[in-house]
């Protein structure tokens, strides 16, 4: 069973990516921040995967000030 604990987790990294930059889309928000590649298809991408990706999003776009 995957930790219940990581739904709040990685809507609260999404909330602040998304409010830092409130004129992205969804979909953009998506594919800027979360998905690794284009080449995977994102039914198969593991949470603990996107939200490393989130992780680093954050600490090189939000952290930094890039």
């Amino acid at each position: 069973m995957r930790d219940p604990a990581r739904i709040q987790r990685i809507l609260n990294k999404i909330s602040l990516i998304w409010n830092t930059y409130p004129d992205f889309r969804f979909g953009q928000l998506f594919v800027v921040t979360g998905h690794p590649s284009s080449e995977r298809n994102a039914f198969y991408l593991e949470d603990d995967e996107f939200e490393k990706h989130l992780d680093k999003w954050i600490k090189d776009n939000i952290v930094t000030g890039k």
